[in-house]
């Protein structure tokens, strides 16, 4: 049984405007049957996807601003799937993944509200490849990095699943993971590109991050 309480809002977003549900606030919790604790999740964190952070309204904006035809595109973390919305509407090949056990239907939702053609989705963490998706030209995500494992994690991951030309595009809001992340993007043979933001108001917040570009040239 559901034990937690929505909202519903409206953002602007490229100049058009989404509808989006989304968990009342931070404080929401229901893992009646601890699914959420089997899979890694803790009681902090439960909440984390089904909010609206300012970092996720940076990428949907710069994803809003890119050209997307020709492009498999794969979200990591996509929560509400906020930016994954943008980029279907705007015909681009999108397929969004998150390991939280009701990310699917909070975006199946979303994209129901917004009268969009279903978006691709795939339960899974990033100790495991998905192998079965193939790989991607370019893959977005936000706040990936704030617990010490993800930067590893993730760089293998992306890694996995990237193609040999692929653009990887992280906005982040200043987590100090990132710079391992960075070291280890380099690593694997990625060049990498830091674009500081300046301050700006998000959310009714004060919201200063980065965009972290990696590329690397086709073999």
């Amino acid at each position: 049984m559901k034990s937690y309480d929505i909202k519903i809002e409206e953002i602007s977003i490229g100049g058009c405007d989404y509808t989006i549900r989304s968990l009342k606030d931070r404080q929401q919790f229901s893992d009646n049957h601890d699914i959420s604790g089997y899979q890694g999740i803790s009681p902090a964190n439960w909440s984390h996807f089904g909010v609206v952070w300012p970092c996720g309204i940076v990428l949907a904006q710069l994803i809003s601003t890119l050209p997307l035809k020709g492009l498999r595109i794969l979200e990591l973390g996509s929560g509400l799937g906020i930016a994954s919305l943008v980029a279907s509407r705007r015909g681009g090949d999108i397929t969004a993944t998150d390991h939280h056990p009701l990310a699917e239907s909070f975006m199946s939702e979303n994209v129901a509200l917004n009268d969009l053609p279903g978006i691709k989705f795939a339960h899974g963490d990033w100790r495991t490849p998905i192998t079965q998706l193939g790989k991607f030209s370019l893959i977005i995500g936000s706040d990936l990095l704030y617990e010490r494992d993800q930067p590893s994690l993730l760089s293998v991951f992306i890694d996995c699943h990237a193609t040999s030309d692929a653009k990887i595009i992280l906005c982040d809001p200043g987590r100090r993971e990132a710079r391992r992340f960075n070291r280890l993007m380099i690593e694997r043979g990625f060049s990498a590109r830091t674009q500081y933001l300046p301050t700006q108001m998000l959310m009714g917040r004060s919201y200063k991050g980065r965009i972290m570009t990696y590329e690397r040239s086709c073999q």
